[in-house]
C-alpha cells in the first residue's frame, strides 16, 4: 500500500496524500483509495501538465477539462470568482451609458404588462466595488446582486 500512495504522491500536483485502507467485501480483500477534495484546485497529473492532465467528473465519466474549467478551477483555488478580478481596462462613459439603456430595454421587454413596465427604472451609472455588482440610480449606490451581468 505505501507503493500505492508514493504513486499517487509523486505523480499529482499539488501533491495529495490519500487515505488507503483495505476492506472485505465477499470475502475479498480490496484496497480502497480515498482522496478528500482540496483547496487548491486544480489537481494535475504532472507528468501532463496543467493544461492536459486536469480531469473532472462529468455525470460518471472522467474527462479533460476545458480551458474554462481549468480557469475556474483555479479561482476556487485562490478562494476568489471571474467578478473579483480587478480589469485593466475601463469602460468610458458612453459603454456605461449605452450598458445601462441596453439593459433597461431589456427588462421592458421583459414585463408582461404595462402596470409593471411602469416600475421599471433606468439605471444610470454602473461602478464595480469589491464584493459585488452595484448601480447608482440617483446619488446613492444600489447592491442588486453578487453577480454582475
Amino acid at each position: 500500500m505505501d507503493a500505492i500512495t508514493n504513486a499517487i504522491f509523486d505523480s499529482c500536483e499539488p501533491r495529495i496524500t490519500p487515505n488507503i485502507g483495505v476492506q472485505e467485501i465477499d470475502g475479498k480483500g480490496i484496497i480502497v483509495v480515498e482522496v478528500i477534495p482540496g483547496m487548491q484546485r486544480p489537481y494535475f497529473i504532472k507528468s501532463q501538465g496543467i493544461m492536459n492532465g486536469t480531469y473532472v467528473r462529468v455525470a460518471g465519466t472522467t474527462r479533460h477539462a476545458e480551458q474554462y474549467r481549468i480557469q475556474e478551477l483555479i479561482m476556487e483555488g485562490t478562494n476568489r470568482s471571474f467578478d473579483q478580478i480587478e480589469r485593466d481596462e475601463i469602460l468610458s462613459e458612453e459603454e456605461i451609458t449605452a450598458f445601462c439603456e441596453k439593459l433597461y430595454h431589456h427588462a421592458l421587454d421583459l414585463c408582461r404588462s404595462n402596470d409593471i413596465k411602469t416600475q421599471i427604472r433606468k439605471i444610470t451609472k454602473i461602478s464595480y466595488f469589491p464584493g459585488g455588482c452595484w448601480w447608482k440610480e440617483t446619488e446613492s449606490f444600489t447592491r442588486p446582486m453578487d453577480i454582475c451581468f
